[in-house]
Formats: C-alpha cells, structure tokens, sequence
C-alpha cells in the first residue's frame, strides 16, 4: 500500500486557523465508531455525525485557553453561537465556513450526505425511539472519515506542529476506513 497516497487538491486552499485539538477529539470519536466491538448502525452513524460536527465548528472556534498548549481549548464564535437550537445542524454548521474550505472539503454529493443526515445527531441517537431509523448506510461514516482526512492533510501542508497532526498516518486512515484497498499478491 505504500505506492497508494491520499492528496487532495488544496492548490487554491489558503490556511486555516489550527483546533488541533477540536480535530484529535473528531478523530477519537470517528475510531470509535469505527473500532467498537459492538458497533450498531445508529451509534455508527451518530458517532460520525458527533465527529463531523467538530469538524466544521473547528472552523468557526475560538482559542479560549492555554494558547499554543497540547491542551488548548475552544470556545465557539459569535457565528455558532447564534445557531442556538441549530448547533448540531451539519447542513448550518457547513454554511458558516469560508467558501474555500467549502469546496475543498465537499463534493455536490458530499453536500448531499450532509442534508440527508443534517440533524441525525439529534434524533438518531437513541436507537431505541421510535422515530428512530433503523437502517444505516456508510455514506456519513465516509464523509467524516474523508474529511478527517482532508482536514489534516490541510493542516499538514500548512505546517501545524501539533504533535497528534504531525504523528496521523493520512493515507493509513484513508485506506482502511474509507477506502478500502484489497492488495492482490500473486503466489510464487
């Protein structure tokens, strides 16, 4: 697999303001989702929601704390504030980013997942409900895992000294669990 590498294209992508760790706590809940022993659809899915979230607010956050630390801390800005009651809405958290990162971060299709699963947080949560789907595709697990991805490879490029961004194998993340590469190897 080490001939395969993920690369987005970020030629027109200026520098975010680094949340290293708004992005390390997206990524513990996404390998959450992906590496319980136990993993049920809706939690799955809500999981990766609950990751996406961060993501996207990551880019309207403020540093509240302990500035330049391993462990600074955030507060959202004005703009997520006045969400209110819409603060896990991923379709409303995604019209609040920049425009470049936007297009960077997300196809027509990807956009689609979003509003498809715009407010699974909130009502898919708790398997148990009644209102609760019971059915689960992939397609919100995979954007969260690409945009994971994405994101700090962004980072990366932009050079963020962070040591959990520095340390995150990009293409291993991408290539199995997003992505999945079956490697034919011939018998001699």
């Amino acid at each position: 697999m080490s001939e395969l590498s993920f690369e987005p294209n970020c030629d027109d992508v200026v520098s975010p303001d680094f949340r290293p760790y708004m992005i390390e706590t997206a990524a513990d809940y996404f390998f959450v989702a992906q590496n319980h022993t136990r993993v049920k659809g809706y939690i799955q899915t809500s999981l990766s929601a609950l990751s996406l979230e961060i993501m996207l607010k990551s880019f309207n956050a403020e540093v509240s704390t302990n500035a330049g630390k391993i462990n600074e801390t955030y507060e959202p800005n004005k703009r997520v504030k006045d969400l209110k009651g819409k603060a896990h809405d991923l379709v409303c958290l995604y019209e609040l980013i920049d425009p470049i990162f936007q297009s960077y971060l997300f196809s027509h299709s990807d956009i689609d997942t979003l509003t498809e699963h715009r407010s699974v947080f909130t009502s898919e949560r708790y398997g148990y409900e009644h209102e609760a789907q019971s059915v689960h595709t992939d397609r919100l697990v995979k954007l969260a895992g690409t945009t994971l991805c994405k994101i700090i490879f962004l980072y990366k490029k932009f050079g963020c000294k962070d040591p959990f961004i520095a340390h995150f194998d990009v293409n291993e993340t991408y290539f199995n669990y997003v992505q999945h590469i079956l490697i034919f190897q011939p018998s001699s």
